[in-house]
């Protein structure tokens, strides 16, 4: 009988879920700002010549339990289109799926508008990086992030290689 009891005790441990994951790693809802800023490359095409530049970039989310979050984005790539004098911002929503590990990689898409003083383009873009919780409330992000810009002329493919910090607000 005793031996039965301690089977039991063992096994609640092992499948009671504030055991299996720590606060910082469970995949948890509410609202998140992040802020991430790094070095931007816009790549040279159709003879073009090509720019890098200081990125930065701030959002507002809101995370599900489930690993997706939804977004809304402004972001100052830094770098110009070649022969505008201004560096193209953006404004975009994206959904993200994080996988809930100690450090969480993720997979992002985005879609919206990049726009300088000449006008504005459609925008999309695609990253992928890997969040780390530092505690429930702060975590540190790394990612690369490609926007693809096209304009009446050519379409640019502008690499973005971001380091940042989410704040959550969780539930």
């Amino acid at each position: 009988m005793r031996k039965a009891l301690h089977t039991v005790a063992v096994v609640m441990l092992v499948v009671t879920p504030a055991h299996a994951t720590t606060p910082a790693t469970r995949s948890l809802s509410g609202w998140q700002l992040r802020i991430d800023t790094g070095p931007a490359a816009r790549f040279a095409v159709n003879g073009e010549a090509g720019g890098d530049a200081w990125q930065f970039g701030v959002s507002l989310a809101y995370a599900f339990r489930s690993g997706f979050s939804v977004d809304a984005r402004y972001g100052d790539l830094g770098v110009s289109r070649d022969g505008a004098m201004t560096p193209l911002q953006t404004a975009s929503s994206g959904v993200r799926f994080s996988i809930p590990l100690r450090v969480m990689p993720f997979g992002e898409l985005r879609c919206g508008t990049a726009f300088d003083v000449t006008g504005a383009y459609f925008a999309s873009a695609v990253a992928v990086g890997l969040d780390i919780p530092f505690t429930r409330f702060l975590v540190g992000e790394m990612s690369v992030r490609d926007w693809l810009v096209p304009d009446s002329a050519t379409l640019h493919s502008i690499v973005t290689f971001n380091v940042g910090l989410t704040v959550r607000f969780v539930q």
